[in-house]
């Protein structure tokens, strides 16, 4: 008898806690969380943290879109916070599944379409990038700000719209980004049309220091010309450029 004294009150009590949290509106756990300080903005939140929207979402300051999530029951037993989410509007359209647990994130089976002219950044020759960028994922792993396993897909037919001011076609590329266990991420791109290659490699540490390098082959002569005016330079038969920086200094 006693033991069923005890150990009701504490039933109630679960059953209580279990209630708020599946009532708990989503905006309220947001703004209790901490996340703004992480960089993360949004205009406005509906639902709860079973089943919410957060729409107008920031991240440092660049536009994400609208994002629906729902958050899984089971994996809480675990200590893990999984979620199935969305998003959809302007700039980024696509889904995936998020977990955390601790400091780790875990995106798995993601799939991203990007629209690069909403963000404010200049390609190799000072003129702002346009076109779409493509990534997927089966399993990525981060911790705190460092990537630290997984492989993510890259298409994007930005090169295209670059080519145009020169009076080109451009191509797509397509690659890799590569986590290593040093936290440093590696990019690998390329892709060849009309008997033009071009080939971009990279890496960005966890300092946020890069080095890139973009490789471009098979060239006519007054494009190759006006390539070198920004930097280029002759490596065989090719043009290389190498570029080497800090994002936070010099994005």
């Amino acid at each position: 008898m006693l033991r069923r004294t005890v150990y009701l009150p504490l039933a109630g009590l679960a059953l209580f806690i279990f209630l708020a949290l599946v009532r708990l509106p989503l905006s309220l756990a947001l703004d209790v969380s901490g996340v703004r300080a992480q960089g993360v903005d949004w205009s406005a939140a509906s639902g709860t943290v079973w089943n919410g929207t957060i729409a107008g979402v920031y991240l440092d300051g660049y536009p994400v879109g609208t994002i629906n999530q729902r958050t899984r029951f089971l994996p809480l037993l675990t200590g893990r916070v999984v979620s199935d989410v969305d998003i959809t509007g302007r700039p980024v359209n696509g889904e995936g599944q998020v977990s955390l647990a601790g400091q780790g994130i875990t995106l798995n089976d993601a799939a991203f379409l990007i629209d690069l002219a909403s963000y404010d950044v200049v390609d190799a020759f000072g003129a702002p990038l346009r076109g779409a960028v493509r990534l997927e994922t089966d399993n990525l792993q981060l911790r705190g700000d460092q990537c630290r396993s997984g492989v993510v897909s890259i298409w994007t037919d930005s090169l295209a719209y670059s080519a145009r001011a020169w009076g080109g076609e451009g191509f797509p590329l397509a690659g890799t980004a590569t986590c290593g266990d040093d936290g440093v991420l590696r990019l690998a791109l390329s892709g060849e049309g009309s008997g033009q290659t071009v080939a971009i490699t990279g890496t960005l540490d966890p300092t946020l220091d890069y080095l890139a390098e973009v490789r471009a082959g098979g060239l006519e002569e007054d494009i190759a010309t006006g390539l070198m005016l920004y930097g280029f330079e002759q490596s065989g038969n090719d043009l290389l450029l190498i570029q080497r920086g800090n994002l936070l200094v010099n994005p």
